[in-house]
């Protein structure tokens, strides 16, 4: 088993080189994608993007050092656990590729170009970033699916039973569900049973089936189509049931005023008022999942909650900066940029 008391100590070490919030707040004051390079240049990211500077146009530069970054992240932690048996980490970390795979999915249906496409995909856990460049390079769903297949990954055995059904409906929920169905459904098995929630992961990931099946039926509801909800180790939760049985977005919101959500609700209301405009939202519920590892992390510091909210810190701050530098790309307001940015303020 993992020696959580020595993973910890080095990950107490490795957090210190987080940026603060007061650091990630002053990379907005930054007009042009040179300068705030330059400024990283001055941070943890300074190796992998001082040559690629060199080499690549400033946002491309940026992203690549930033996910080289984080890999390289994922890969020590890796190596200070040793063998893990209980596969807690991967199980968190596998969120990453199922992101991927669905930004890359839903650009290709809006037949979107690979390098819009490749700039919106977020860090992955076990993709390269030729991995990724080689998946946006396809011309549809199903080219992908053989793609990963070809690799032996597992998301191409997931996704290669329906992919067919995609290719007729032209509906992407049923492989977006698909991927979320299968990383969840594999981390429960690591409990050896779905309802056995004595681990503290099973809490962390219950928190995310949560959140994702929150979104799922906003989603649905603007769709009007059926809502199919991601399995979670228990019983579904009351916020879920009161969204699931809403048949409105008026009622949605209703239901989310009373929830325990209900402060990130507020601050999210201002960019919901279009319908299936619910991002932002998510993106703010993120900040629940930080707050919940934090709290976890401080209540039991020889668990697996300790490597669970430091990896979401990390790349929960590549996520700001990447924001950051696209909005400036983009000449997005800075207001504008600022609401997307998750800040937790103190450290587990």
């Amino acid at each position: 088993m993992t020696d959580y008391a020595y993973l910890n100590a080095r990950i107490c070490s490795m957090r210190k080189e987080l940026l603060s919030p007061d650091a990630i707040e002053d990379l907005l004051a930054f007009t042009d994608l040179k300068t705030l390079s330059e400024r990283l240049l001055d941070s943890p990211y300074r190796a992998g993007l001082a040559s690629l500077m060199a080499q690549r146009q400033p946002l491309q530069a940026l992203d690549e050092a930033l996910d080289e970054n984080l890999r390289q992240t994922v890969t020590r932690l890796f190596e200070l656990a040793g063998q893990e048996p209980d596969g807690w980490l991967q199980a968190f970390i596998s969120d990453w590729d199922v992101q991927c795979l669905k930004t890359i999915l839903r650009g290709l249906h809006r037949q979107f170009p690979q390098d819009r496409i490749l700039s919106a995909v977020g860090p992955t856990s076990s993709f390269s970033r030729e991995d990724v460049a080689a998946l946006c390079s396809q011309p549809d769903a199903r080219t992908v699916v053989d793609l990963l297949l070809s690799w032996c990954s597992p998301w191409g055995l997931t996704l290669k039973p329906i992919v067919r059904d995609y290719n007729t409906d032209r509906d992407l929920s049923a492989l977006e569900h698909k991927l979320d169905a299968h990383r969840f459904e594999t981390a429960y098995a690591l409990q050896g049973s779905w309802f056995n929630r004595d681990h503290l992961g099973m809490e962390l990931l219950a928190a995310e089936a949560e959140i994702l099946n929150i979104i799922q039926c906003l989603m649905h509801i603007t769709a009007n189509t059926e809502t199919h909800l991601i399995p979670s180790p228990g019983q579904v939760t009351r916020t879920v049931r009161a969204l699931m049985n809403a048949s409105t977005m008026k009622e949605a919101m209703t239901a989310l005023a009373h929830s325990p959500f209900r402060t990130v609700f507020d601050n999210a209301l201002p960019f919901m008022t279009h319908a299936g405009h619910v991002g932002m939202f998510e993106r703010m519920l993120r900040s629940e999942l930080l707050t919940q590892s934090r709290r976890l992390a401080v209540r039991e510091p020889l668990s697996i909650a300790v490597a669970c909210h430091f990896l979401r810190s990390k790349r929960n701050e590549v996520i700001n900066i990447k924001l950051i530098a696209h909005g400036i790309e983009k000449s997005v307001a800075v207001n504008a940029t600022r609401a997307g940015l998750v800040l937790l303020q103190g450290v587990a």
